[in-house]
């Protein structure tokens, strides 16, 4: 993957990272505390953003880097893993020791009797599968890495495995996983397919310049029309909602597919242009490839961490966020324990992949490995 493309892919992460962000910590007090349902935000477009910025990543790294099935887990596991289960943990804490102080703020504090039930079901991102729906100890942005998961395992059948059981264990994941996730799964292979084609088609300049800014334009457009997908939207009634009438059922986050799959269209007609685009290679030089990158490596931390940090100092404050002093000071309390939470799991992937390889050595054959 070319550097200034691979550095261009972190300023989406960073932009996608920072949307959800502020999408949460600038709400107004009571809002703050809500999961992930409010589908006029521009959240739920970024992590749409997310997972084809994923789908793009994973099918570069089981190509191009790891290979092999056993390379493929360790990686997955070492990059989700550990920071899902230190913010399930952190969750679960932050719960415990502020529910008292403003019950408002935690609306699932029934999760408090049964722990080990949500806990478990989390950190084997089973929280999405078919009707389950909830989020871990008020951790409202963890509900995409079940999403996220699942997918990880759908990629794996298709590119691991051989024959006919690539197909069949493939829907069999696709049914266990349940209607929610595979109603968003398109988005994610999108940016699979997005890498797939990366050379497809060959660009000009005003080529690459024009589809890399009428995505941009376009999206704007579809917001001020107000036509994505929402529980008020149009285009909800017409697709969404009878879906989940049909199904007798909510799809959660899922009910706003149609949408997503508008995103995900524009996001790789965005990045295949990107790709192509020549003025972007100044994104090469040291300064903004080390800083970007170096940005970068706390999005996933900033993402999983930042909600439950943030419930629990509107608890312990209890001040009034429209007030802007006060947004102020939750930053204050936020940002660097999200940052040392970060040193502490997600910059020590190297290590925990490290260890795992020691763990698990690489046996001379495999009776799934598709070369």
């Amino acid at each position: 993957m070319p550097l200034f493309f691979s550095v261009y892919l972190d300023c989406l992460r960073i932009l996608a990272c920072s949307c959800v962000y502020l999408g949460h910590n600038g709400l107004p007090w009571l809002q703050i505390i809500n999961r992930v349902e409010d589908y006029y935000s521009t959240g739920y477009d970024a992590v749409m953003l997310f997972f084809v910025l994923s789908g793009y990543v994973i099918a570069f790294a089981a190509e191009q880097i790891e290979k092999t099935p056993r390379n493929y887990i360790i990686n997955r596991f070492a990059r989700i893993v550990p920071a899902a289960f230190a913010a399930i943990l952190l969750s679960w804490f932050l719960m415990r020791m502020a529910h008292d102080l403003l019950p408002l703020a935690y609306t699932d504090v029934n999760q408090l009797h049964h722990p080990w039930h949500f806990g478990f079901l989390s950190l084997f991102f089973l929280n999405e599968v078919w009707w389950n729906e909830f989020t871990p100890f008020q951790d409202g942005a963890y509900w995409s890495l079940s999403y996220e998961a699942w997918y990880y395992l759908l990629y794996f059948c298709l590119v691991f495995l051989t024959g006919r059981k690539r197909y069949i264990l493939f829907l069999v994941g696709l049914l266990a996983a349940g209607p929610k996730i595979a109603f968003l799964a398109p988005v994610w292979f999108a940016g699979v397919a997005a890498y797939k084609w990366r050379d497809k088609w060959r660009l000009s300049k005003k080529g690459a310049l024009f589809f890399f800014v009428m995505p941009a334009v376009c999206y704007w457009g579809l917001k001020r029309m107000d036509i994505q997908i929402s529980n008020y939207s149009m285009a909800y009634h017409f697709v969404g909602q009878r879906i989940e009438e049909f199904m007798g059922h909510g799809l959660g986050a899922a009910a706003s597919f149609v949408w997503s799959y508008v995103l995900a269209l524009l996001i790789i007609a965005h990045i295949y242009a990107a790709r192509h685009l020549p003025s972007l290679r100044g994104l090469e030089t040291p300064f903004w490839a080390q800083n970007i990158k170096k940005i970068a490596g706390y999005t996933y931390s900033v993402y999983i961490f930042h909600m439950p940090l943030a419930v629990f100092f509107i608890a312990v404050l209890q001040r009034n966020l429209e007030i802007t002093v006060n947004r102020i000071a939750l930053q204050i309390g936020v940002l660097p324990m999200i940052i040392l939470l970060a040193h502490a799991t997600e910059h020590q992937k190297p290590r925990v992949r490290d260890w795992l390889r020691r763990r698990f050595p690489e046996k001379e054959k495999s009776d799934i490995v598709s070369q």
